[in-house]
């Protein structure tokens, strides 16, 4: 079974690019992919050269795909320019779901994180979703998205 979580930030610029890039490391994970393509390039970069290429891009959502080929883990950081979105979205999914909660946590500790929630990939988005943290000024149109 497959899980899959997000966690929506207000904007992922340089600093929370970095932030997001180093908490996925010190939680145990390895960058073996990494592109603006899915599926990304094999990638032996570092930090610096993994920040400088999430926050290139023009586009009005500038994605970026990584991937730890060993622990089963794909993550998307959509950075959505649109005045439309309230937030930005970190979509991981994976195997594990105890990592994969634990990943939420730690991410929601070291960036402004507006919520995070975990599911089961494939159930639709009308399933019933583990809300892992809700902050209060979370923008009420994400809170009814989610609830």
């Amino acid at each position: 079974m497959e899980f899959v979580a997000y966690v929506y930030v207000p904007a992922i610029r340089d600093i929370e690019s970095r932030t997001i890039l180093h908490t996925l490391r010190d939680a145990g994970f390895s960058i073996s992919h990494l592109g603006k393509n899915d599926p990304p390039k094999k990638w032996a970069g570092s930090i610096d050269d993994a920040v400088a290429l999430v926050i290139s891009g023009t586009d009005i959502t500038n994605s970026t795909f990584i991937r730890d080929a060993k622990r089963k883990l794909g993550l998307t950081l959509d950075i959505h320019k649109d005045t439309r979105w309230t937030s930005s979205t970190i979509s991981m999914s994976m195997p594990d779901k105890e990592s994969l909660s634990a990943l939420c946590r730690a991410l929601s500790r070291k960036v402004i994180t507006y919520a995070s929630i975990l599911g089961i990939s494939g159930a639709g988005k009308d399933q019933k979703w583990d809300i892992l943290y809700m902050s209060e000024d979370c923008p009420v149109d994400l809170k009814q998205k989610i609830k």
